[in-house]
């Protein structure tokens, strides 16, 4: 990639944002609306996460890029922490905390 190829992206990335985020705004405030009556119901945070990535392929000449933007829920399960009895010797010098 030249430095004038990524000096165009970082210049028109930022509109192509723009539309990806108002093409998802219907769905942003969907899953928003969701979010807000699970948390209040469980008592948990409202977080939604919306997820903007550039993906610039560097095999064609000139380079292509694209911006891919997603909205979603995200639930998740989390068990305790576990501690193993022993832990093994891999040879590397790690300085590792107790717990």
């Amino acid at each position: 990639m030249t430095p004038s190829e990524l000096d165009l992206i970082i210049k028109e990335a930022p509109e192509d944002i723009r539309i990806r985020l108002g093409e998802l705004a219907p769905k942003i405030r969907e899953a928003a609306a969701a979010k807000l009556e699970e948390s209040q119901e469980n008592e948990k945070a409202a977080v939604l996460s919306v997820s903007i990535a550039l993906k610039i392929d560097l095999a064609m000449a000139p380079v292509t890029w694209e911006v891919v933007a997603k909205v979603g829920a995200t639930y998740t399960s989390t068990g305790p922490e576990h501690v193993a009895e022993t832990t093994p010797d891999l040879g590397l010098e790690v300085e590792r905390r107790a717990k």
